[in-house]
């Protein structure tokens, strides 16, 4: 629901988690086992209709592979929250490419441990990234509650591999670079050898 007259409040065995947050505030929690109580208030006399989804982020992701595009919709006039899941282990990097437009829309990525990785951000490529932990990823793909149309968004969490590769001078290098990706390599010259770099390739995007 787009409305600034309303907030929300969440107690439970630890007592309050969240306190009078603006309802269009996306939060995510990470709660131990218990009762809670969700509270939805008006800001000073304010009434009206209202909408909204509690998620279980562990039954609601669905499980992609990385490096397969994933294609989806937001629905609900484009206001929901999508959720989807990869595994991966402690020091793998991947590129978060955002393959469609990212009008009205964000995302996010969190840890096993419920640790933010990515805060919620516009919908836009994410720079080749660590994993530092091992287990079960989540990306949240979250609509604006704004928006006033369903949205469709692509993106790939794409494996990224560093190559290192000796090479000889004068050696001609012909090779193809994956996204979010870096090739090294290594030559061996003597002492007070002249060099210089011949790009042989016109592609003001590399560096």
């Amino acid at each position: 629901t787009d409305t600034t007259q309303l907030t929300y409040s969440l107690t439970g065995p630890r007592g309050s988690e969240v306190s009078n947050l603006p309802f269009a505030q996306d939060q995510l929690l990470n709660l131990p086992a218990g009762t809670y109580q969700l509270t939805i208030a008006g800001v000073g006399t304010a009434t009206g209709s209202y909408s909204f989804q509690l998620l279980d982020v562990a039954t609601a992701a669905v499980p992609i592979t990385p490096g397969s595009p994933v294609n989806g919709v937001l629905d609900n006039l484009g206001r929901e929250t999508d959720i989807f899941s990869f595994n991966a282990t402690a020091g793998q990097r991947f590129f978060f490419d955002a393959q469609s437009s990212g009008t009205g829309v964000n995302w996010s990525l969190v840890g096993p441990l419920g640790n933010t990785v990515f805060s919620p951000q516009p919908f836009a490529d994410v720079d080749t990234t660590t994993l530092t932990l091992t287990g079960t990823y989540t990306v949240r793909i979250i609509g604006l509650t704004s928006n006033t149309t369903p949205i469709n968004y692509t993106f790939n969490v794409v494996p990224v591999t560093d190559t290192t590769q000796a090479i000889n001078l004068g050696e001609t290098i012909t090779a193809n670079l994956q996204i979010g990706q870096k090739r090294n390599y290594i030559v061996t010259a003597p002492s007070g050898t002249l060099v210089t770099f011949d790009p042989l390739t016109n592609n003001p995007n590399f560096t």
